[in-house]
């Protein structure tokens, strides 16, 4: 394996992780620093020249803005040789396509699909802000991040075939997003925006739901059939406006009036929208043939999930994800779900499931589940800490999490007790309602003492989900260090929003510390 040199670094070449029309990814050892990366080689070619620019414009536009938070692929550099172009971002581990296919193309588990749906929902936030769409969401380009460290944990790739908003409004070459996640508005030869990856997202998330594409087309005609057969024709108002609608429908009358219809498959035209000949009828490819999408409500799966033991829960549940998506995968884009109000619909914030008390353990797994894999904003200071809280839970358990993050010095957790971690970095705490709170400081090799002073809750900011936050008052916690510890108990007073960010916490000196929360039952 060669190494690959660029102006102020040197990668060693360990291994070909990925292979593609665009070129190969190589998982590389940087020389400076050890870290392991993932570099993208594309060989400079006219025909895909102006694919590699695009994907150099949109990254290089991404690496200016704050992304860490938002599930989207860090970029480290880009630079080129005589033969390729070289893009270099943080190594990855594996993507929603090989996860399925290492379970046998098992359905997930509804608490899993919401885990991964909501960090999409949170890069396509981030991207609606600065105006991209992905235009090419599927499976293989979102990123498990290191399942065993950060179960479901994932982060969207694949910026070659993004665009600006105000740079395009009609498809120009020769189409845009893989077929089985193609929304009706690039299918029909409609004006598009963001909601596109909507529509891929709420494709994604029934594969996963049915361990199978819902919509696995072998052409754009039966990409168009399989949604018809599911959905129903779109609204004559879309047909009417529809570039390509003469490709998969006619307009017959019927006394006096006009009325659209599907083609048959012998009216078919000589070639698919997409150029694929259809001289021999394609092979149906559905696993899961649906008449409508309420249908996934009511669809028993042998092999789903063996340890879930909350039946009730899950049906609950499960209607309210189907919900979501029959809102993503709906035909008019200007009536479809965007992104902002997607984060904020009952299946992920799991309101649906806080009124029953009965539902307390599967809301606590599902609750557990998002916070696991959610990555949150850092604090200003790099030597701070934020302090936040899940929706709230109404009565009953009480909910806390800490948990690690990446940080210069990173010191073992405690695995002896789920609430005692050694941290050295960001530490997000979870709670409900008051909670009694404990900190002593520990040390990683020597006895350095760490002072913790001013824990001042009126550095507030929203999460990302956009929830407004105002504390009923504010207080100020003061720990004074006693030996090698420092401990104290102080009461917080309840919230009235259901999230919130409760404080930064400065601190000096070197080392760790532990973190023990005692979380009362009221």
């Amino acid at each position: 394996m060669r190494d690959i040199y660029s102006e102020t670094e040197v990668y060693h070449t360990l291994d070909v992780v990925g292979k593609g029309t665009f070129g190969k990814v190589s998982k590389c050892w940087r020389g400076s620093d050890g870290e392991l990366v993932a570099v993208k080689m594309m060989k400079i070619d006219v025909l895909r020249n102006q694919i590699i620019k695009n994907e150099l414009k949109l990254t290089g536009a991404l690496s200016r803005t704050n992304i860490k938070a938002s599930h989207i692929v860090q970029f480290h550099e880009a630079f080129r040789d005589q033969t390729h172009h070289y893009l270099v971002f943080e190594l990855l581990e594996k993507n929603l396509y090989q996860l399925l296919k290492e379970n046998g193309f098992m359905p997930m588990a509804i608490r899993n699909i919401r885990t991964i749906t909501c960090q999409i929902i949170k890069a396509l936030v981030k991207l609606k802000e600065l105006a991209i769409i992905h235009a090419d969401l599927k499976p293989e380009n979102v990123m498990v991040v290191d399942h065993c460290r950060h179960p479901f944990r994932v982060k969207l790739i694949d910026f070659g075939s993004a665009s600006i908003l105000n740079e395009v409004r009609f498809v120009k070459e020769p189409y845009i997003q893989s077929r089985f996640y193609r929304s009706p508005e690039i299918l029909l030869g409609l004006p598009f925006c963001e909601k596109v990856d909507m529509w891929s997202l709420g494709c994604v998330m029934a594969e996963l739901f049915l361990g199978w594409p819902l919509y696995p087309g072998d052409s754009e005609f039966d990409q168009v059939c399989y949604i018809c057969e599911t959905q129903g024709l779109p609204g004559a108002h879309l047909l009417n406006a529809a570039s390509k609608a003469h490709l998969f429908f006619q307009l017959t009358t019927d006394r006096g009036e006009n009325h659209w219809q599907l083609r048959s498959n012998r009216q078919r035209p000589p070639l698919s929208a997409d150029g694929r000949t259809q001289g021999k009828e394609s092979t149906d490819r559905r696993k899961y043939i649906l008449s409508s999408l309420d249908q996934l409500e009511t669809m028993e799966f042998t092999e789903r999930d063996p340890e879930n033991e909350d039946v009730a829960a899950e049906v609950v549940d499960r209607h309210s994800m189907v919900q979501l998506l029959k809102q993503m995968l709906t035909l008019d884009s200007h009536q479809r779900i965007g992104p902002s109000a997607a984060s904020q619909h009952p299946f992920i914030s799991m309101q649906h499931l806080r009124v029953y008390p009965d539902y307390s353990s599967y809301c606590e797994k599902a609750t557990q589940a998002v916070r696991s894999a959610l990555i949150l904003d850092t604090a200003p200071d790099k030597d701070g800490f934020w302090f936040s809280r899940p929706p709230n839970a109404g009565g009953g358990q009480r909910y806390l999490y800490a948990k690690e993050e990446e940080s210069p010095q990173r010191c073992p957790q405690d695995r002896h007790h789920h609430d005692l971690y050694n941290v050295v970095g960001m530490l997000t705490l979870f709670h409900v309602d008051s909670i009694l709170l404990g900190l002593s400081a520990s040390t990683i090799s020597a006895p350095v003492i760490c002072l913790f002073s001013n824990i001042n809750l009126s550095h507030l900011r929203p999460l990302p989900f956009g929830f407004p936050t105002l504390p009923q008052e504010v207080q100020f916690l003061h720990l004074e260090p006693e030996g090698y510890s420092c401990d104290c108990g102080q009461w917080w007073p309840a919230w009235t929003s259901d999230l919130a960010y409760l404080g930064y916490v400065p601190w000096r000196g070197s080392g760790a510390y532990r973190l023990h929360v005692t979380v009362p039952y009221l």
